[in-house]
């Protein structure tokens, strides 16, 4: 489930340290207890969005 969660949403400009740390992010998610795949997917995208402003601010 979480490999798949990964791969829908990943994106061509996306770098490996993203990849990897959302990664790890759902899975403590996940072996903290959080089962239901909507709250996962809903993790996941403002994980990613955090990152990605992150990433931008960095850049600056």
């Amino acid at each position: 489930m979480i490999s798949r969660l990964l791969r829908e949403a990943r994106k061509p400009g996306d770098t490996q340290d993203l990849r990897t740390d959302a990664a790890r992010y759902l899975t403590r998610r996940f072996q903290e207890g959080t089962r239901d795949e909507g709250r996962l997917q809903i993790a996941l995208t403002q994980f990613i969005k955090k990152h990605r402003r992150m990433a931008e601010a960095a850049d600056r």
